[in-house]
């Protein structure tokens, strides 16, 4: 919030790491609603999604912004499942308490985005909190970021998942390869053991032999 007080260049926010959910949980269960707007527009976004009416109102491919394709349908069948009241001005309302953005121009005007409203990345909302609308003539100027030239936020996750998957196999070898070293120093030395106690008993039977010192067994001979 104070950022975007200062600032209208967008933050890609598809690089942080999700808050521990357990403490988001603990946070929620203290009081106040139990699935703010965000976490339940994130809901809805998804169930429609699989249900096959991402024409009503669907994330743009690069999952950064959303957009209500069909305003009727949306007031009509959609709302109605997710949200008390049924008028579309209500919806817009809670997307600027919660500080969405308009898209003004380019291939997704008409759309909505938030840098902690990623496509996937529902726990990340859990950081976005209610802001005081500001009157037309005082709100800062976004300019539209250029979505599609940033790297997809799906494609992003699996990425991160890959390389989080290669830095834990590497972990995991380094550890093996530690273990097995460990018990080649060990069993080196206790060859190296071997070696010198045969050497001193080697120059122990030499030694009685100088001296007129036999074995039984060389003296039976």
């Amino acid at each position: 919030i104070e950022r975007r007080k200062q600032s209208s260049n967008y933050f890609d926010a598809s690089s942080l790491a999700d808050p521990d959910p357990i403490a988001v949980a603990s946070c929620r269960g203290r009081g106040g609603v139990s699935e703010p707007f965000p976490e339940r527009l994130h809901r809805l976004l998804k169930e429609t999604e699989q249900n096959n009416m991402g024409d009503i109102v669907s994330f743009f491919p690069h999952g950064r912004a959303f957009a209500v394709q069909d305003q009727t349908r949306f007031v009509r069948e959609v709302m109605p499942k997710y949200f008390n009241h049924s008028g579309y001005s209500s919806f817009q309302r809670q997307l600027n308490l919660y500080g969405f953005i308009r898209i003004l121009s380019g291939p997704d005007a008409g759309g909505y985005y938030h840098e902690l409203f990623l496509k996937g990345r529902t726990v990340l909302a859990s950081h976005m909190r209610r802001v005081r609308v500001q009157s037309k003539n005082k709100r800062l100027r976004h300019d539209t970021p250029n979505f599609y030239g940033m790297i997809p936020v799906r494609e992003k996750q699996l990425r991160k998942m890959l390389s989080d998957n290669n830095n834990n196999n590497e972990t995991n070898n380094g550890s093996i390869n530690g273990r097995d070293n460990a018990t080649i120093k060990n069993e080196g030395e206790l060859q190296q053991q071997q070696q010198q106690q045969q050497q001193q008993q080697q120059q122990q039977v030499t030694a009685n032999n100088g001296n007129g010192i036999y074995t039984k067994e060389e003296q039976k001979q």
